[in-house]
């Protein structure tokens, strides 16, 4: 139920962020009715952060990094479009980069050996490259592919057990 809904507050958030003109008020109601609770949403400078009891999710241009995202996973230099957590402390991170999807590969393949990740798989097909590994009682995820001249980088981690 919790990844349906977070799921949801993320598609409503989206395309409230991409044009619909929503008020704060209306895009709770929204995300309330969605999920069937209360949610807090924060409208500013272009950045959209909503926060229910499941976790948060902040969408937009000026998105930060969780303040409690973990330490030994990497996160590419770039914009950050997307963050949120789940109260089960699973993250998801969207940043956008200008590196080719082949030097965020190297990146992310040093950067998981240098960090102690055992890297269970590599998938590279049709331009998009996805990385995923685990390390004690945790997975990581890292999907990368092209968009629009830039390339996305799309990192999710969450507890195995």
């Amino acid at each position: 139920m919790k990844k349906i809904s977070l799921i949801a507050i993320m598609l409503l958030t989206v395309a409230i962020v991409s044009g619909a003109g929503c008020t704060k008020n209306a895009t709770e109601n929204a995300v309330e009715s969605a999920t069937g609770g209360s949610a807090d949403v924060d409208i500013d400078n272009n950045t959209m952060k909503v926060e229910t009891d499941e976790g948060t999710l902040e969408v937009g241009e000026n998105v930060s990094l969780p303040s409690d995202f973990p330490s030994d996973v990497h996160v590419a230099d770039g914009d950050i479009l997307l963050a949120s957590k789940t109260s089960d402390d699973a993250f998801s991170v969207t940043v956008e980069t200008s590196k080719s999807v082949s030097e965020m590969q190297t990146e992310y393949e040093t950067e998981f050996a240098n960090d102690g990740w055992d890297v269970n798989t590599t998938l590279a097909f049709g331009g998009m490259v996805t990385l995923g590994g685990e390390k004690d009682n945790r997975m990581v995820t890292v999907s990368i592919s092209e968009s629009e001249g830039k390339t996305l980088v799309i990192i999710t981690t969450a507890q195995t057990e």
